[in-house]
This record gives structure tokens, C-alpha cells and sequence, in this order.
């Protein structure tokens, strides 16, 4: 799973796109598929545009049935880590009715 170092560098184009979730380990493809210079640079491409990235989201208990798009408000509450660059969160979704 994950997203190819081109699609990484086409996701700043979307000025809308303030934020990009995967439900797999990480938003690069697996280490064994793919060099380290690769990995790096597809979470550069992403966070370098202010856009922030979400591994790991368990969306398994949502239903989406008939949804054309999800709308709503994302609330994120990561832990204050001193020397660390990325965080685990509690994430919340409240959908719009």
C-alpha cells in the first residue's frame, strides 16, 4: 500500500488538499518496494506543502455506503513528544449532517 513518489509530488497541486489519511503503517509504499531516498521524499513532497499526513487510520466501524463524498470536521489531539516529528493521535470525525 501507499502512494508512488509521483503522486506525492502531484498532491500539492490540490490547493484545496490539507490533508491525506491511509489506513496502512505508513503513506509510502512498504521499505522492501521501494528505496529509503523514495520514502523520504514522498513524505517531503507531501508535509514540505502543508499538508498533513495520517497513517494508520482505522476506518473499519464507518459505513459509507451511499456516500458520494464525506463531509465534516476532523479533530486531531497528538501528544506533546519533545524530539520526535510526528506524533500518534486520537482523531475524532464529526460528520455533517
Amino acid at each position: 500500500m501507499g502512494i508512488s513518489k509521483s503522486l506525492s509530488g502531484l498532491l500539492p497541486k490540490y490547493n484545496n488538499l490539507k490533508l491525506i489519511g491511509i489506513d496502512g503503517l505508513s503513506i509510502a509504499p512498504p521499505p522492501y518496494t521501494t528505496k529509503l531516498s523514495d520514502i523520504i521524499s514522498i513524505h517531503k513532497n507531501i508535509l514540505e506543502n502543508d499538508i498533513f499526513i495520517i497513517e494508520e487510520l482505522n476506518l473499519i466501524n464507518i459505513d459509507f455506503k451511499g456516500m458520494d463524498y464525506i463531509a465534516g470536521k476532523l479533530i486531531t489531539a497528538p501528544l506533546k513528544l519533545s524530539k520526535s516529528d510526528g506524533s500518534p493521535v486520537r482523531a475524532l470525525f464529526y460528520f455533517d449532517k
